[in-house]
């Protein structure tokens, strides 16, 4: 598998501990301490979260400075805490699993087979046609599962240490790019409501009223309302024509 690394510049790694030490790593209740309730305090670590998360997401629109200055920022923060610190545990938890738990069992492994291999008369010698097959698993590369969340992504997020680099697979944050290339800059006209079910219909046309198959139920619908004992005649004398043909 092919990895990358880069080399970490100052700006950069002050930028990733902010984010990890001051933020991540931190609960809500004590970044809302942190600032205080007041709005200068909020902006300037909203400012420092965006700084740290938005110079590469080119995809997305720069936010109006006038919108920004009627930002809620301790909300912008509470969101961006809610969403973002479900993924960094999941992240944190196999990157200490895999520091210090794969690379320290891998280790013993390579001793013992050290110890296999040099010395015959070794205690273990006779066992190792066994040992090497019990262990071969370790030493498949070893993959992590990150569980995003439903309102952004549903599925994984899959990252590996190997080598001493994080590498991530971004099948699934290229569907959500992708996804929100698609909808931005779309007339909100284009939306609407099903009139029968409620649920969001794409109007491509302009007299469209319903999703698939409701504009029947509507009319069905309505036929029960306006007349209701017609309608249970009917039914009763298609129950009797469908008894006949059984």
């Amino acid at each position: 598998m092919r990895k990358k690394t880069k080399k970490i510049s100052k700006p950069v790694k002050d930028q990733l501990r902010f984010l990890v030490e001051e933020f991540l790593e931190k609960s809500v209740e004590e970044i809302m301490a942190k600032i205080g309730g007041r709005s200068d305090a909020g902006k300037t670590m909203w400012e420092k979260l965006e700084g740290s998360l938005s110079d590469d997401i080119f995809w997305m629109d720069e936010v109006d400075p006038e919108d920004k200055a009627k930002s809620d920022y301790e909300k912008l923060l509470k969101d961006n805490h809610a969403f973002l610190k479900p993924i960094w545990n999941q992240f944190r938890n196999a990157l200490f699993n895999y520091k210090y738990n794969i690379i320290l069992e891998r280790a013993k492994l390579h001793n013992v087979r050290e110890t296999i291999d040099r010395d015959k008369e070794s205690s273990i010698f006779e066992y190792k046609e066994l040992i090497r097959h019990e262990t071969t698993a370790l030493d498949l590369e070893k993959y992590y599962d990150i569980a995003l969340k439903e309102s952004f992504e549903p599925g994984t997020l899959t990252v590996s240490f190997e080598l001493g680099y994080v590498t991530f697979y971004r099948n699934n944050l290229n569907v959500v790019k992708n996804f929100i290339d698609l909808l931005s800059g779309v007339n909100i006209e284009h939306f609407a409501r099903c009139s029968h079910c409620g649920k969001c219909i794409i109007l491509i046309r302009s007299d469209k009223r319903f999703c698939h198959g409701c504009a029947a139920k509507k009319y069905q619908k309505d036929k029960w309302a306006r007349d209701p004992e017609g309608m249970k005649e009917k039914e009763r004398l298609r129950y009797r024509e469908l008894r006949k043909k059984s």
